[in-house]
């Protein structure tokens, strides 16, 4: 019988009765999974092998959930444990060698699956023992490189269950949960440097360990992730001159659109995150709509302004038009130069936060008739100087109008450029990292009218780059994400 005991007042009560049916003679305790409640029987079932059931303690219902039999093992005498909402038992007898088995069974679907035979060199037949589910070691990845985790497709069988991100040995590097979302091949990767303590440009120092994750499909609603690091590298992180941490929640998780890197390329904006302990090490906890690279820093630390987008177009003017992220306030100051080497400020603006969250426009009235070279220069409160690529406009002769990433981020190998314009126009297109290093030049004619065009961006890695469009009277620059 399955029975409750109260001990308040000594009361015994029988719950439920168990059959031939739906399982009998149980052993082990139960296991309790979603307010419900799991065990295994050693006999009864449709193979006279033994069952797994569930006991409803609200209802008193006890239904049978899945039958045993020698394949996937028999007559289990231990409890079940539960880890990332599954139930994993060893069976006493069956399996190939009639050494027992160990087995995972899935509560909300029902499914059961042998995951393991035992065999005598293994010394089977497990009996009134259980599984101990303990954390597993963080991965300790390989100096000054970055490490590929696995590729998993996340698809509709899996879209809902925490997967595991390990390095070879099973070491852990971080879990997804996709919450429903079909995120397709999801690669998870991690760098981990050996040497000084990085920093950014203002000299914010961050963790030895960073992690990025790409994914095939934009997921349409947050995603559960978590995100191990090693308490050695938080050790060596806090005893950093100038840090100030004292506690691993004084970490936070901030996340930005590079690759697997050794150092932070662009802006990383904070993302809210929990800390728990996981054995000797820690993980990080989040929710994110955006799975790319992940780094960990000080609570409130400030991490540099990234420019977005900034192009210009002749109208009656020059209109210049450029889109950033920020992280704190900033000075965004437009300069102007005639010959590319010498510039001068036309407009300055300095910005929120929020108003980091639309583009910022300015229309420059008095361009000469020749070539006209505009730059930004940002700097955030605090933060160092950064300048922007140039953009070029010729004031006496008709632009071509507007270019844009139809697909922007790019996944998959094909980047789908949209050039619209009023005439025929001779440019050239060139591919740049964040560094300005040229990776590929193409020549093309744009026609009147809307045109697009595919470029094969199959050869470069994901991450971040500049798309430059020049065609002698103008030149404009795309930020393009590579995933």
């Amino acid at each position: 019988t399955v029975f409750e005991y109260n001990p308040a007042g000594n009361i015994f009560t029988k719950r439920a009765d168990f059959t031939a049916t739906s399982g009998a003679r149980p052993w082990g305790g139960l296991t309790v999974w979603g307010n419900q409640l799991y065990g295994t029987t050693t006999y009864g079932g449709a193979a006279d092998s033994g069952s797994i059931y569930q006991f409803d303690p609200v209802s008193s219902a006890l239904t049978k959930r899945a039958d045993l039999d020698y394949t996937s093992g028999t007559r289990p005498v231990n409890r079940l444990t539960s880890i990332n909402n599954k139930l994993y038992g060893m069976m006493n007898f069956g399996g190939s060698e009639d050494q027992g088995t160990l087995i995972e069974f899935n509560p909300a679907t029902g499914l059961l699956l042998k995951k393991k035979d035992f065999t005598k060199p293994d010394a089977g037949r497990p009996v009134t023992n259980e599984l101990l589910a303990i954390p597993a070691p963080v991965a300790p990845g390989s100096p000054n490189s970055c490490i590929n985790s696995q590729t998993v497709n996340i698809n509709a069988a899996n879209a809902n269950e925490w997967i595991a991100f390990t390095d070879t040995e099973g070491r852990a590097v971080a879990e997804i949960n996709a919450n429903g979302n079909i995120l397709g091949n999801t690669t998870v990767r991690f760098y981990v440097n050996s040497g000084p303590a990085r920093k950014t440009g203002e000299g914010n120092y961050y963790l030895d360990r960073n992690i990025s994750i790409t994914r095939a499909n934009q997921p349409l609603t947050p995603v559960s992730i978590r995100l191990y690091i090693r308490k050695k590298e938080f050790d060596d992180l806090k005893a950093t001159p100038g840090t100030n941490l004292q506690l691993p929640s004084d970490l936070s998780v901030f996340s930005n659109s590079d690759a697997c890197s050794p150092i932070m390329n662009s802006a990383a904006l904070p993302v809210i995150s929990t800390q728990e302990n996981w054995g000797t090490d820690y993980v990080y906890s989040a929710s994110v709509m955006n799975l790319n690279s992940f780094y960990f820093a000080k609570t409130g630390t400030v991490l540099p302004v990234q420019l977005l987008s900034f192009t210009g177009k002749r109208e009656a003017c020059n209109l210049l038009t450029w889109k950033a992220s920020c992280t704190q306030e900033t000075l965004f100051d437009l300069e102007k130069s005639t010959d590319g080497q010498q510039f001068s400020s036309i407009y300055n603006v300095q910005a929120s936060t929020q108003d980091c969250n639309q583009a910022f426009t300015y229309n420059d009235c008095h361009a000469g008739s020749g070539k006209t070279f505009y730059r930004l220069r940002m700097q955030e409160t605090g933060g160092p100087v950064l300048y922007s690529p140039q953009v070029v406009l010729k004031g006496d002769e008709t632009a071509p109008g507007i270019i844009r990433l139809l697909n922007n981020p790019v996944q998959g190998s094909t980047a789908q450029l949209q050039i619209s314009g009023k005439e025929n126009t001779a440019a050239l297109l060139t591919l740049t990292d964040m560094a300005g290093k040229k990776l590929w030049t193409k020549q093309l004619t744009a026609q009147p009218g809307t045109q697009t065009i595919a470029l094969d961006v199959s050869a470069f890695t994901a991450g971040m780059y500049y798309l430059v469009y020049d065609d002698d009277r103008e030149r404009k620059v795309v930020k393009m994400m590579r995933q």
